[in-house]
């Protein structure tokens, strides 16, 4: 669980960089456990929308998922990511 691996974290005083698909930020659920994080020192970067494998996708494809997932950042965190891991 999301909520676990933060106090977790928080304990040990240990900072991480989540990767998080961009579906994921339409949850207000979700959207509040990642600003926690980012208020506890946690990086949130990009991880596509949904997860697809990128390899299988042309490049107008693989663009979208990374764009979609960037507005979604700015919609519900006020920022872009900084990374993008495929």
């Amino acid at each position: 669980n999301f909520e676990r691996m933060l106090d977790v974290l928080k304990e040990h005083h240990v900072p991480a960089t989540l990767f998080v698909i961009g579906d994921k930020l339409r949850d207000p659920e979700s959207v509040a456990l990642l600003k926690r994080a980012e208020k506890e020192g946690h990086l949130i970067e990009n991880h596509s929308w949904d997860h697809p494998h990128l390899s299988k996708l042309s490049d107008d494809e693989i663009r979208h998922e990374i764009e979609r997932t960037e507005q979604i950042f700015h919609e519900q965190l006020g920022h872009g990511g900084r990374y993008i891991r495929a």
